[in-house]
């Protein structure tokens, strides 16, 4: 299995006309077939507005750094674990 990791971290943004639900279908998919492990960041914080500034979903605070932090720290950890 490939050891890399891609971080998904998409939430509500657009990018060039694609709805956000479809862009994460499409990046999941691509890495999947790639073989690489996906990191679902999204679905670290999405449910949390007290991870953000005034509860907006896009300017996170220490807590919300701190969740992102831990679950790529994990995530990579037990990466790392694999390959000894």
């Amino acid at each position: 299995m490939n050891r890399m990791c891609f971080s998904l971290l998409l939430g509500g943004f657009l990018c060039a006309g694609v709805p956000a639900g479809a862009q994460e279908h499409i990046a999941r998919e691509y890495v999947k077939g790639q073989g690489i492990e996906v990191d679902d960041l999204w679905g670290v914080v999405a449910d949390h507005p007290e991870y953000y500034a005034g509860g907006d979903g896009t300017h996170p605070v220490d807590a919300g750094f701190d969740a992102l932090a831990r679950q790529v720290a994990k995530v990579v950890g037990a990466a790392l674990e694999g390959l000894e």
